[in-house]
């Protein structure tokens, strides 16, 4: 079974499906109806996935040539203070 959310319909009106979950990377599948089978066409891969949480979600043209995403980031800050007990 393919995890995801139908995100655009090709003109042979054969779907395309992102899994938009916290998997790098997010693959792009273009699913058969009749058999379900799931091809990957794509994959969204960032240059710097340090501090992503999420990829999506992620849109398509209706020709599925190309497309769109968006993604959440955490990024902290780690400091270390010394010395509070001398006085």
């Amino acid at each position: 079974m393919i995890v995801g959310a139908a995100v655009a319909v090709a003109h042979a009106l054969r779907p395309m499906v992102a899994h938009a979950a916290a998997h790098q990377p997010a693959r792009i599948r273009r699913v058969d109806i009749e058999s379900g089978k799931g091809t990957v066409v794509a994959e969204v891969v960032l240059s710097d996935p340090g501090g992503v949480d999420s990829i999506g979600p992620i849109t398509i043209t209706p020709a599925g040539s190309r497309f769109a995403y968006s993604y959440i980031r955490t990024l902290s800050q780690l400091l270390l203070v010394c010395g509070l007990d001398e006085r």
